[in-house]
């Protein structure tokens, strides 16, 4: 039933899909955070051996230079009004009004970096140990041995890979512990979250640390090349290594296909999810997809957990009650002295979940966000089939 659904889905876009698309010459593609018609890239100078970073503008169709020399990949601050770059052992801050601040950091060469959400301070590492740099104090300190530290929890903790390829973590009292003992392809920290994304061969995970649980997000019968992540960490993207392109709903881990194309890498979604840059053979190219990601109608579909789904079919609808806390939203579910209850109907079933939208007969003081899991349990169902198609 998910192929199902996922071929309905694209379908639905086919005629719609792609209709906006632009080409520069250029690499590493990173969106405004703030902004759907901006993204920083990189040129390469073959004669210079030195990397221009320029700002795309896609309403003015063009790129204006901001940085000359080899970097770490540079990030944008959540406001978007700087972005942070690297050259060996300096931290170099560019502001949109074009000045530039300049730290010493405590190591010779610099390997990985992250910005705290609140943008006050850095974390680093040079591949053996982790730093914290406070841009106010301009002071450097040690957290730990280890590499690739990542700010979660409101810049509570950092995540980082310790000399054995584990994935830690480490509070503010300098305590850390061991997360995961498996092989991580990639991980994306939810900063204002306790949780983060990784990544292994051909899986794709939510961690939520507070409950020390692992959701399955994605699960791909190829091995997965790419992941990102968008703004609103509503969704993620990936492709496969026979270069299909999807896009995931993370909530629902509902999944649509949009492009098959082994060329095509880097899948990148701006702000508002509304355009994608993919590279392509030195080239970048954006394209309009909001109208595949508005295909999924969200706003009308619920993720139902059954513990069983059978008897259940499409066109059925069902009878739910809320009961628990969901993962992603944080947000509690149930029992009050009077719980939700309502009628959706099915519109996939698939292993022991579907997918259902409320009845548009139905109405009720309460309603059901999107991804609010509602359990069927066995003989004890909070939820009765009312009728069947």
């Amino acid at each position: 039933m998910k192929k199902i659904l996922t071929v309905i889905l694209f379908l639905l876009i086919l005629t719609d899909l792609y209709s906006f698309s632009k080409e520069i010459n250029g690499n590493n593609i990173i969106w405004s955070p703030v902004s759907d018609i901006q993204f920083l890239y990189s040129v390469y100078g073959k004669s210079s051996g030195k990397t221009m970073w320029r700002v795309y503008d896609t309403e003015q169709d063009q790129g204006n230079t901001i940085h000359y020399g080899n970097s770490l990949v540079p990030k944008w601050s959540y406001d978007g009004k700087k972005i942070v770059f690297t050259d060996k052992n300096m931290i170099l801050i560019y502001s949109d009004d074009q000045k530039v601040q300049k730290y010493s950091t405590s190591v010779d060469d610099l390997v990985s970096f992250d910005w705290s959400l609140k943008e006050d301070k850095i974390t680093y590492s040079d591949g053996e140990k982790i730093y914290i740099l406070e841009l106010s104090k301009k002071n450097n300190y040690l957290v730990i041995n280890g590499e690739s530290p990542l700010f979660i929890d409101n810049d509570k903790q950092i995540i980082y890979f310790d000399r054995n390829s584990r994935v830690n973590i480490v509070d503010e009292s300098l305590k850390s512990r061991v997360l995961l003992t498996n092989i991580i392809q990639k991980i994306f920290s939810l900063k204002n979250q306790n949780s983060f994304i990784f990544q292994d061969d051909n899986t794709i995970k939510l961690y939520d640390i507070s409950h020390s649980v692992i959701y399955t997000l994605v699960q791909d019968e190829n091995e997965i090349d790419s992941l990102n992540i968008s703004y609103d960490f509503e969704f993620l993207t990936y492709s496969d290594n026979i270069g299909e392109h999807f896009v995931v709903h993370i909530p629902t881990m509902m999944k649509v296909s949009v492009l098959k194309n082994k060329d095509f890498f880097a899948q990148r979604l701006s702000m508002n999810n509304k355009y994608s840059a993919f590279e392509k053979n030195g080239m970048i190219q954006v394209k309009d997809v909001k109208s595949y990601i508005s295909a999924f109608n969200l706003k009308n579909i619920f993720k139902i957990s059954m513990g069983s789904s059978d008897g259940i079919k499409i066109g059925s609808l069902l009878e739910v009650y809320q009961e628990k806390k969901n993962p992603f939203t944080g947000k509690q579910i149930g029992y009050e002295e009077q719980c939700y209850k309502g009628a959706l109907k099915v519109i996939a079933v698939y292993e022991d979940y579907c997918f259902a939208s409320p009845d548009k007969d139905f109405t009720g003081n309460k309603t059901i966000e999107v991804g609010d899991a509602v359990l069927w349990k066995g003989k004890n169902k909070l939820g009765n089939i009312l009728d069947s198609k």
